[in-house]
């Protein structure tokens, strides 16, 4: 309850112009992104961070782990927070501006506690070396993350490309689960694509009409070979690129607010399109994540 009343008193000191916020909206809203932070901390309390260890920087093999595939997932779960607060502030009736900067504070200030308790605790393996150590590397993608809505809005009138570029997510089963080396596929990154998506008319320019809008294309990134016998990654790993075609939800035309900003929110997964892989070697799919 503390961390929800320290976001709302947050919104009403910055807020510009505060007559036009839905406090009815607010209250419930901030209640529940601060209960989602303190849930996932837990949660990742029970997985991951069961000993207290030292302070750790990690300068030896932070930029071989999983072919740094975790840096997109850094940086993808950094820009999803951002976006969902951002959207939530906006139909409580804060100020676009002060929402978006408000969604890249709590988004930068939750990643680095994940990144500060990775750095104190020891490993889940029972050893005494710390589990992850701090890492400069996930720090930046946190930021990269965090600030490109923040970008996306200050530049959104002198680019139209800027502006409509979604980072998105899918996830499309590596196989590792099943063989039992992680409990959730959240956990495999070989199982976790990212993607980067553009509407047509983003791309294409010209006059604007529905399908330039609706659809689009989109570069994606995953890797191979990173998990080794018994599910622990290692140092190897082989990217592998993407592209596809991208439905942009946000296209829809709706006039409730509240649909508009579930529209943005939903719009961060990439659902099921044809798509090929361009490296390495050209293989093309149906419909798939």
């Amino acid at each position: 309850m503390k961390a929800a009343l320290v976001l709302l008193l947050s919104v009403c000191m910055v807020a510009r112009d505060t007559t036009h916020i839905r406090m009815e909206r607010l209250l419930p809203f901030s209640v529940m992104i601060a209960g989602g932070v303190v849930m996932t901390q837990l949660a990742q309390q029970r997985q991951y961070w069961k000993v207290p260890a030292p302070f750790t920087v990690n300068t030896g093999d932070d930029y071989r782990y999983a072919a740094n595939a975790d840096k997109f997932g850094h940086g993808f779960a950094a820009y999803a927070i951002t976006v969902g607060i951002s959207q939530g502030l906006w139909w409580s009736g804060v100020d676009t501006t002060v929402g978006i900067w408000i969604g890249a504070a709590v988004a930068l200030t939750n990643q680095t506690i994940v990144e500060y308790r990775d750095a104190t605790h020891v490993a889940r393996d029972g050893s005494s070396v710390p589990y992850l150590g701090w890492s400069w590397g996930d720090m930046l993608a946190n930021m990269v993350g965090a600030l490109l809505p923040v970008a996306q809005h200050y530049y959104r009138a002198d680019s139209r490309f800027i502006e409509q570029l979604r980072y998105k997510f899918s996830l499309h089963s590596a196989g590792n689960v099943e063989r039992g080396y992680f409990q959730s596929i959240l956990d495999d990154y070989e199982s976790q694509y990212h993607w980067l998506c553009f509407p047509l008319g983003a791309v294409l320019g010209g006059e604007q009409s529905w399908w330039k809008d609706a659809f689009g294309i989109g570069l994606g990134h995953s890797v191979r070979g990173t998990v080794g016998t018994g599910g622990a990654y290692t140092f190897t790993g082989t990217h592998e690129l993407w592209v596809t075609l991208d439905y942009n939800l946000e296209a829809i035309p709706v006039e409730s607010p509240l649909v508009r900003s579930l529209l943005r929110i939903v719009n961060l997964v990439r659902l099921p399109a044809p798509c090929a892989r361009i490296v390495p070697g050209v293989a093309v799919f149906g419909f798939r994540w």
